[in-house]
Order: structure tokens, then sequence, then C-alpha cells
């Protein structure tokens, strides 16, 4: 599963302005979720910009790549809530995702769509921003939950929905990863 924390608290406060204060309250959170960061959703844009890949533009696959690819250091909701881990994989994941920047430039380079989300990813202060913003973690009304200790009624959610998933989908209504 994936969640993006800004994302999260966006919908949080549209939520809060149509009445329904109790949003994260009602949240369930399992600690081993991979966090979609700002980097990933950068480097998903100029892939799609670079013809190379469907995207909606949410660093989703984005994510699913480095996940694959980077396993247990790759960002996850347990890592909010220690101060050293965020830092160190937050650091390392702007410098991995530079370097995928670096590369589609080099391929594209009179895209002037990929330049400029190249100098975002350049920008020195990005990964502290990004740090300043996710820690302390999350709204303490959330429940993080590890494996199964949910309560009865339970709606689980995908990035994408459970029928936009290659393996379980519909063709051709279906995403290029796993959702």
């Amino acid at each position: 599963m994936l969640i993006d924390p800004l994302a999260l608290a966006v919908e949080e406060r549209t939520l809060r302005q149509t009445g329904i204060t109790d949003g994260y309250e009602r949240l369930y959170i399992d600690h081993d979720c991979i966090i979609i960061t700002p980097m990933q959703k950068i480097v998903g844009q100029m892939r799609e910009l670079s013809n190379r890949q469907g995207s909606c533009g949410l660093g989703i696959g984005e994510t699913v790549r480095d996940n694959q690819f980077l396993k247990e250091n790759s960002l996850k909701v347990a890592d909010l809530f220690n101060y050293k881990t965020l830092q160190s994989k937050l650091a390392f994941l702007g410098k991995f995702k530079l370097d995928h920047a670096e590369q589609l430039v080099e391929e594209n380079p009179c895209n002037q769509e990929i330049q400029s989300r190249y100098r975002l990813l350049k920008d020195a202060n990005l990964v502290q921003r990004v740090l300043d913003l996710y820690h302390p973690g999350f709204d303490a009304k959330i429940h993080f939950v590890s494996g199964y200790d949910l309560p009865h009624q339970t709606i689980f959610e995908g990035a994408q929905g459970v029928l936009l998933d290659v393996k379980y989908g519909f063709l051709p209504y279906v995403t290029k990863t796993n959702t």
C-alpha cells in the first residue's frame, strides 16, 4: 500500500470544510505503508513528459518502482516517527531521484518542462522542506496498526483502486503497475 501524507492532509482539510471533523479518527494506516514523496512525484512527471510511460502525475508508479529496487530503504509510515531515520532516508531518496532526473534531462535536453521540474529537484532545500512537513509524523488522531489489527468494519482503499491493478482489473482499464 502507498500513502501520500501531503495529499492526505489536503483531503482531511477538505473534509473538515464540509463538516466532517473526524476523518483522521476513522483512518487506520499500517506502519509498513510506503510513503509517496514529492521527489517521486516530480520524477514520475518527468518520465511522463519524456513519453516513456503513462502517468497520472501522483508519483504512484515511481514509488512502486523505487520500493521494488530499494526494499527496506524505502520510506515507510513508521519512519515518519523517527527523525534520524526519516532524515537519512529522505536525504538518500533526494539524491536517488536527482540521479534519475539528471538522466531524463540528458535524454531530453530541449524539453523545457522537464528542465523546470529538474530545477525543483535540484533545489538544495527541497529535502529539508519535505522533512519539515513530514516530521513529527501524522496527526495523533490517526490509528496506526500492524498487520491485521483492524476493527470489524474496514474499507481498504488502494492508491488508484483495486480494479485498476494489472493483475486483478479488467483490460484495457488497468494501470501498468500493481496497485
